[in-house]
């Protein structure tokens, strides 16, 4: 933490913990104070007859909270009537009988044992009651900023400005001289930015070190410096989380063992081991963005007959090919085919998905390939439209079954060819046991597609979530289908963070190194 900023603690593990997004640390709300306040509002405005003191039926004795409790890190908090004590780094109220000194510090040494021997003054730094409001509210729009991906200027040049008119408005003149304390500068809000981008990779990186973890990578060029962004799917209690993990500048060539060794070095930096990671995902590509921008235009070639015209008048030396047959009906076909895998690209875009799921996406191919042998064309339309009208006989049969053929090789690449190998986790009740189950994976099979309350839970969820409950009971099973489900299937997300950097960079940032030192909400 920058040492200008005051009466905010100096370690990410602090107060900035309670900026976590969702997107981010695995769904919870972006302040876990602002939670934490809402929990205790909710509590405290339950009827009566349904307050925890009163649930009792024996009145327990509580004890007040004493700040020599601090140096065991807990502090209290009120909840209806009832004192509790709350844990100052992550904020988490545990039930009143626990504020006892044994407790506390039971706790202490159980769930955060790294802060054992810490110095009162540790605590004392991160208790959420000591912090300075106008601090406080500059990183909740420091926060907000970032999530709009708006200019850092915004929030004196508007957001300030807004305010003050609005507490005028509503409220009065003298409660405006508050609002003008709080610090929104430019510098401010790009110091908090960077504040709470890297607890919040602390925060992801503690989830991951918990179990097995999977990468999505992708390289690309921004303001000609090469640069590898990285995503993490991991297991957070008992469903599948995706995050953004890191984005590193490459200052040599983007070869691939320069970009293993900017990850590996990453990994090391954050105590994960490679043996944790079961998958990754990445097109080898150094340039992704836009890749699919000439699609439309292809079509749009074949279907403008202005093209040809204006070329034959130009006396361009193309312009014959439009009178050539054979050219045309490739370049119908190319049209077809582009806007096809266009439509197919779409498909396997989006968050949460794995390889189960999008290799039912791409069986189009297996059916082209056998329509074509066949001799029909009804599945590409320009073509077929083409040759009705004119009344030809399709000259580039053997061109095309070429073509679809490489394709279906280089989607066996990326997704297998038999895609009923994975109908044992899409539904395991109907399916029959893979043939390279151990003989313990098979006992486990069998006991678990013989229970009928599995039977009937496993359509109410995703996939992931399923396997998940499952490997509790059947670990070996278990396991066996999320080392499936746990891997990427393609690298999309990377290219949407590329999307949203070009989006919010300005000549400014670039060449200041924001987007090379800081990580992007």
């Amino acid at each position: 933490m920058s040492s200008t900023v005051v009466g905010i603690p100096p370690s990410r593990e602090g107060m900035m913990s309670t900026y976590a997004s969702g997107s981010q640390t695995g769904g919870h709300t972006p302040v876990q104070l602002v939670a934490a306040q809402s929990e205790n509002q909710t509590a405290s405005q339950m009827p009566q007859a349904m307050q925890p003191s009163q649930q009792r039926k024996r009145r327990v004795k509580v004890r007040k909270s004493d700040e020599a409790y601090l140096s065991l890190g807990f502090t209290s908090t009120m909840i209806g009537q009832e004192e509790r004590p709350q844990w100052v780094v992550c904020l988490k109220v545990v039930a009143a009988d626990s504020l006892k000194p044994n407790k506390m510090k039971r706790h202490l040494e159980t769930h955060h044992p790294e802060y054992v021997n810490k110095h009162l003054d540790f605590f004392l730094k991160r208790n959420w009651k000591t912090v300075v409001p106008t601090q406080l509210s500059s990183y909740k729009v420091a926060f907000r900023v970032a999530q709009c991906k708006k200019a850092h200027t915004i929030a004196e040049e508007l957001i300030l400005p807004a305010a003050i008119d609005m507490v005028s408005t509503i409220i009065d003149e003298s409660t405006t001289s508050k609002l003008k304390t709080i610090p929104l500068s430019n510098n401010s809000i790009s110091r908090r930015i960077s504040d709470l981008s890297a607890d919040m990779e602390e925060q992801l990186i503690k989830k991951i070190k918990d179990g097995c973890f999977a990468l999505q990578m992708d390289e690309a060029t921004d303001s000609n410096k090469d640069s590898l962004l990285t995503y993490v799917r991991y297991i957070d209690v008992e469903d599948l989380k995706e995050g953004y993990i890191c984005r590193k500048a490459n200052p040599n060539r983007a070869t691939a063992e320069e970009l293993f060794l900017i990850i590996d070095t990453f990994l090391k930096e954050a105590d994960l081991k490679w043996e944790d990671c079961v998958g990754v995902c990445t097109d080898g590509a150094q340039a992704m963005a836009g890749k699919h921008s000439g699609l439309q235009f292809l079509s749009r070639v074949f279907e403008l007959n202005e093209i040809g015209v204006f070329l034959t008048e130009e006396g361009h030396g193309f312009a014959r090919k439009f009178h050539d047959e054979k050219f045309l009906q490739k370049l119908a076909y190319l049209s077809d085919i582009f806007q096809k895998l266009n439509g197919l690209n779409l498909q396997l875009q989006g968050t949460n998905t794995h390889l189960p799921q999008l290799t039912d996406k791409i069986a189009c191919g297996k059916m082209w390939e056998r329509r074509l042998a066949e001799g029909n064309v009804d599945s590409f339309e320009n073509l077929k439209a083409y040759l009705e009208k004119n009344e030809l006989e399709n000259t580039i049969l053997p061109c095309m079954k070429a073509h679809i053929s490489a394709l279906q090789k280089h989607f066996g690449r990326y997704f297998p060819e038999d895609s009923a190998k994975y109908d044992w986790i899409r539904d395991p009740f109907q399916a029959t046991a893979p043939a390279d189950l151990s003989a313990t994976e098979e006992e486990q099979y069998i006991d678990m597609t013989s229970d009928s309350r599995k039977r009937l839970q496993f359509t109410s969820t995703s996939l992931a979530v399923e396997w998940i409950g499952v490997e509790k009971d059947y670990p070996l099973l278990g396991q066996r289908a999320m080392d499936i489900l746990l891997p990427f299937a393609t690298s999309y997300l990377c290219e949407t963070r590329f999307s949203a950097v070009a989006e919010i960079k300005t000549k400014y940032r670039s060449e200041s190194g924001y987007f090379q030192t800081a990580t992007p909400l």
